[in-house]
């Protein structure tokens, strides 16, 4: 092996092992917050948890701000990786079922926290879980036969509906029937001709 290589070798072992502390400082903070909640928890709490100085995970996230919003887009990218993919042909129906359905997790909920807590310092920002929805409506819409501006004009009354309904479900506030109610309804007047 010669230097080039070696160098290559201890470079990767050092990406590695970064990306492994950062899962690990990543799931502390979602057994932290869970336990205590986004705004009481502090970087000590979270630090403890991980086993590592409070140094080290302001070196990895920089604040208790920024901590919370890598964790919510962490989160959010692990729980939307459990829904069925457009690859697997799920229709709008079976993505809106599996969406309401995925509220009733501890981590879905915790995102709900998370973004209520980062939005109290900045509601104007960007919601880009709301516009990652929108993208994820307007293409299963698409597959089922509607063009591509109605499909996003759609999508765009969809989105803010389906978002109102989840967050109902992810505090146990929306009962099977109603969840049901919305899927069916949202998918009959999303359907081509159709005005919503």
């Amino acid at each position: 092996m010669d230097e080039v290589d070696q160098i290559d070798e201890v470079l990767s072992d050092a990406g590695e092992h970064k990306a492994r502390t950062r899962r690990r400082l990543l799931d502390a903070a979602t057994d932290v917050f869970m336990a205590l909640g986004p705004a009481e928890a502090s970087l000590a709490d979270v630090a403890a948890r991980a086993h590592v100085s409070v140094d080290t995970l302001e070196l990895y996230f920089g604040s208790h701000h920024e901590l919370m919003n890598e964790l919510a887009q962490h989160l959010y990218r692990r729980s939307f990786r459990a829904y069925p993919g457009r690859h697997e042909g799920a229709g709008l129906q079976a993505f809106f079922r599996a969406y309401l359905d995925g509220q009733a997790w501890p981590e879905t909920r915790l995102i709900w926290r998370l973004g209520d807590v980062l939005t109290a310092d900045s509601p104007e920002g960007p919601d880009a879980a709301y516009w990652h929805l929108i993208c994820e409506i307007e293409k299963r819409l698409v597959d089922d036969g509607l063009g591509l501006d109605a499909a996003h004009e759609r999508a765009l009354v969809l989105a803010p509906a389906l978002l109102l309904v989840a967050r109902r479900a992810a505090f146990d506030l929306a009962t099977d029937v109603e969840m049901d109610n919305f899927v069916d309804a949202a998918c009959r007047g999303a359907g081509p001709g159709r005005v919503l």
